[in-house]
């Protein structure tokens, strides 16, 4: 890029005069001194030297901060460079060409950290691409097992059915049907990985807006917002595959002829789950399957949750549920209360339940109602208000730092699509959607309903804030839409859901895939040491008394010892690797744990082994001999 402005961060009145001479060419601001935090700086620059609002709520900037060597590469037309920091990251990409951003180090917080000062500036999503080394790897194995899939299964396929057919006496039986069962599991995983459904949740604390912000996904009000009502259970929204409106609860199917009755519907439920005291006030989850308009969200199905913090409520388990089964979370925060202990408790139990699941690229933060700033009389930055709760987050924990936040008014982006919407089929809204929102008297005076009315008068209080208070000269819906940040959050929504989530989701299944594969190697392996004990003629069993004995006289003369020579220690490890004794005595372990009738040659070998552990005074641990 070259529209790049460096600020020195020490020299703050020179600083003023390049802020004020190029915001309005649209420059990309870099902070150099990397001493200062940048919310610390831009409130400093209001409030020291009067950096105008219509300034600062346009400043496009990031923070500048070095590298490790050779830890970041850029590629670009096929060719790769390491870069050494955020300027030369900068000044190296080319919005006109896809950049590729590679973190060498497999470092998680210094690509949320990258990929912050990128929302910062604004630069659009689509033009860069940002992993670590590891997702790198894990993309080609993915491609591999993605091409193979179809193959895979039906190898599988017919290794489940070669189980099941297989003839086997009482002693092999169960470890016959375990291996059958191991491949039944595989195929299951398999299958998962073929026919993939995203999942994207979005959670919050009660009355943050996240149902609008679900609403924002959809294209359409379907999940119920109100300032009295809560949400009292998980609505699952899912494409409808035959375009009909219907919930599922259970067993119960309910059809609804358009939007407004479905969302009636729910409405009402909600309103009982209100006054029902006997269920703490919430209700079996739904499925709501809906009508897409073509959003960018119709192939994923979207969990909208139920805030767990409102009094008297049983709510967190509904909501447990949820971000345990999905792939994506947006947790909203309220911008008004700025990170309350009942929001900062809640988003501790969802980061836990995404790091166990070893997902963490996927939980995004979002500071909704951004729109409130407007009443406060500090700076109107969203970047500080967002750099604030990012520190924040970080002093509370270090983990939070692998998070991206955005700051966003999701109320006055669904006003806009919602008003849209409306001017199709209402003659006093036509041409709304290209006119100039600075004056919206004549819409007003043309409407005749209370909705409509209400819908009008939210945009109307935005744009008189953009008007009034950051000095925007022209302002139509777009602008209102582009304030928001909404755009910006689907976005990146989308890109996670894309390039991370469907990553973690396979590299899971095929994890749990080779764990399964490895399972039946050592029940195979099993199978082998448990066939030879069990056609051992008395030659070979005798052979296996000896081996015992030279062990029981070895670990005698061990155990009388304060410390293990060199030669113990080796002789302990040469017992680790003697697969073939490790197995029987494994399977008279087992044969133990289970109950199962022991025949003569157990009962002789447990009898030495039952000597081995008089004499040495210790308990013996099998894990000695494992290979």
């Amino acid at each position: 890029m070259d529209n790049i402005v460096v600020l020195s961060g020490t020299d703050y009145e020179s600083d003023k005069e390049l802020i004020e001479s190029e915001v309005k060419n649209r420059k990309i601001f870099v902070l150099h001194n990397q001493d200062i935090k940048l919310n610390l700086y831009l409130d400093y620059m209001f409030t020291e030297f009067n950096i105008k609002n219509s300034d600062l709520c346009k400043l496009k900037i990031c923070r500048q901060f070095e590298f490790e060597r050779e830890s970041v590469s850029v590629s670009i037309d096929g060719k790769t460079n390491y870069v050494s920091s955020v300027l030369s990251l900068l000044q190296m990409m080319d919005p006109n060409k896809k950049t590729v951003i590679t973190i060498e180090n497999d470092n998680r917080s210094l690509l949320a950290e990258i990929m912050q000062q990128l929302v910062y500036i604004e630069y659009s999503i689509s033009d860069f691409e940002i992993r670590l080394r590891k997702e790198v790897r894990d993309a080609e194995r993915t491609d591999i097992f993605t091409k193979n899939i179809d193959e895979i299964l039906q190898q599988i396929t017919i290794a489940d059915k070669n189980i099941c057919n297989m003839e086997a006496d009482d002693n092999l039986k169960e470890i016959v049907e375990r291996i059958g069962e191991l491949y039944s599991n595989i195929k299951k995983q398999v299958e998962k990985a073929k026919s993939i459904e995203m999942k994207i949740a979005v959670a919050a604390s009660k009355k943050t807006g996240k149902s609008v912000i679900a609403n924002c996904m959809f294209g359409m009000e379907l999940a119920p917002t109100s300032l009295e009502m809560a949400t009292p259970n998980t609505c699952i929204y899912r494409k409808s595959k035959d375009d009909k409106f219907r919930i599922i609860v259970g067993s119960d199917v309910k059809e609804f002829k358009d939007k407004y009755s479905i969302r009636k519907y729910i409405g009402d439920e909600f309103r009982k789950a209100q006054n029902d005291t006997s269920s703490k006030f919430a209700i079996e989850d739904m499925i709501i399957e809906y009508p897409t308009n073509k959003n960018n969200f119709e192939s994923y199905a979207i969990y909208d949750t139920p805030g767990p913090d409102a009094a008297g409520t049983d709510h967190f388990k509904s909501t447990e549920k949820a971000m345990d089964e999905c792939d994506v979370a947006i947790f909203a925060i309220d911008f008004s209360k700025y990170l309350t202990s009942s929001e900062e408790e809640f988003l501790k139990k969802v980061k836990e339940i995404f790091e166990t699941k070893g997902k963490f690229h996927t939980l995004i933060f979002c500071l909704n109602k951004i729109d409130m700033m407007f009443q406060d009389k500090e700076a109107k930055s969203k970047i500080k208000i967002i750099e604030f709760i990012r520190n924040r987050l970080k002093d509370i924990d270090n983990k939070y730092s692998d998070c991206v936040i955005f700051a966003t008014s999701a109320l006055d982006y669904f006003n806009v699509i919602e008003i849209e919407e409306k001017e199709k089929d209402n003659e006093a809204l036509r041409g709304i959607s290209t006119a100039d929102l600075r004056d919206m008297d004549d819409f007003f005076e043309g409407v005749n309903d209370d909705e409509i009315t209400t819908i009008l008068a939210g945009i109307d209080k935005e744009a008189t804030n953009l008007r009034r208070q950051l000095g925007y000269k022209e302002i139509t819906v777009n602008t209102v839409k582009d304030f928001s940040g909404i755009p910006q959050l689907l976005s990146y929504v989308s890109y996670i859901a894309k390039n991370k989530a469907r990553g973690e989701i396979v590299n899971s299944i095929t994890y749990d895939i080779s764990r399964a594969m490895g399972k039946i190697r050592e029940e195979l392996k099993y199978r082998d040491f448990l066939e030879q004990y069990m056609q051992a003629n008395e030659d070979k069993k005798a052979k296996i008394k000896e081996i015992l004995a030279e062990y029981e006289i070895q670990f005698q003369k061990i155990a009388k010892s304060s410390v293990l020579t060199k030669d113990d220690k080796e002789y302990i490890d040469s017992k680790k690797s003697n697969g073939f004794l490790y197995g029987i005595i494994k399977e008279i372990d087992k044969k133990r744990e289970i109950g199962n009738q022991l025949d003569k040659s157990d009962i002789e070998l447990i009898e030495i082994f039952t000597e081995i552990n008089v004499g040495a005074r210790i308990s013996l641990d099998y894990s000695l001999l494992t290979p």
